[in-house]
């Protein structure tokens, strides 16, 4: 997760969204659509890279398209001011992160087919998953992240609640089909 943040930081940081930010226009779109276009093919972990405007309207996104990265044209950018992600993220501060819970990536108002699982848990909630399928036991967990049986507890349910499974094996399951394979 810490390596999410990181990329999530770099790139709020970066010069190419400082200057879309302050001066909008089609050069500025090509150059942020670029660097993204760059850190998805360089990563390859991000189904999709955008920035989204306050309207909800995303302004800039790259596709992964399995290896080969693709800025998606104008006319086929989405809104997605509907989406619970978009209003949550309006209530944050400069420089807030916003973590949700899972999602499945929905594009023109269908879900992606074959489902593609979008991992939106808190950092915690990430770091207490981790070790659950690790195999760890709840003992364990609370040494390694010093805090309280209870706190483990709570993390995994809210963990099943968001993702909509009932059993641990559930929860495993999906999260070997939504987790990175490598992070960077």
């Amino acid at each position: 997760m810490d390596a999410v943040l990181s990329v999530l930081r770099y790139l709020f940081q970066h010069n190419e969204i400082k200057s879309f930010l302050s001066s909008p226009g089609r050069n500025s779109s090509i150059n942020l659509a670029t660097e993204y276009q760059v850190l998805a093919r360089q990563k390859r972990l991000y189904d999709q890279i955008r920035f989204i405007g306050l309207d909800g309207t995303e302004e800039v996104r790259v596709n992964f398209n399995g290896g080969k990265p693709e800025v998606v044209a104008g006319s086929k950018l989405q809104n997605k001011h509907d989406r619970y992600y978009f209003e949550d993220a309006l209530w944050l501060a400069l420089g807030q992160i916003h973590a949700s819970p899972l999602d499945l990536n929905i594009e023109q108002g269908n879900v992606d087919q074959p489902p593609k699982p979008v991992m939106l848990l808190t950092p915690r909630e990430i770091a207490v998953m981790e070790l659950i399928a690790s195999g760890n036991h709840t003992k364990k967990i609370v040494a390694q992240l010093d805090i309280q049986d209870r706190t483990v507890d709570v993390h995994r349910f809210n963990i099943m609640h968001k993702v909509g499974v009932r059993t641990l094996a559930e929860l495993l399951s999906l999260w070997t089909i939504a987790r990175p394979t490598a992070l960077p």
